[in-house]
């Protein structure tokens, strides 16, 4: 069996440690930047998290792509969460959707304003 690694991932043999919260926030803003989104970004994703900086392995990465694409809603996002909750824990997650939501869905949402009503 497996030794399980952060955030219940799998991590490849002989991949980096593991990535900053701060890297993985960089690498989707890059990302959310430079694409227009849609299902064909997780060929992007994949390239950028399994091939280039070795976050996730093929088969972890596969068992995301399963999950989001039989729930509903936008699946590059659900993704982009996900590779960071398995990389980084909430922290990872947390950054990825941060950073992709004023990229990805312009204009960004507004801030939640407290207060009494």
């Amino acid at each position: 069996m497996r030794e399980q690694g952060i955030a219940g991932g799998f991590p490849p043999p002989g991949s980096s440690p593991s990535p900053s919260a701060a890297a993985i926030s960089g690498s989707f803003l890059r990302l959310g930047i430079v694409s227009f989104g849609g299902p064909a970004m997780i060929a992007h994703i994949k390239e950028m998290s399994v091939i280039r900086n070795k976050w996730l392995t093929e088969e972890t990465f596969k068992d995301g792509v399963v999950i989001f694409q039989s729930v509903p809603g936008a699946t590059a996002m659900q993704m982009a969460a996900y590779v960071g909750l398995r990389a980084k824990g909430v922290r990872g997650s947390d950054g990825t959707l941060e950073k992709n939501r004023g990229t990805w869905s312009w204009p960004p949402s507004p801030p939640h304003c407290s207060g009494s009503a």
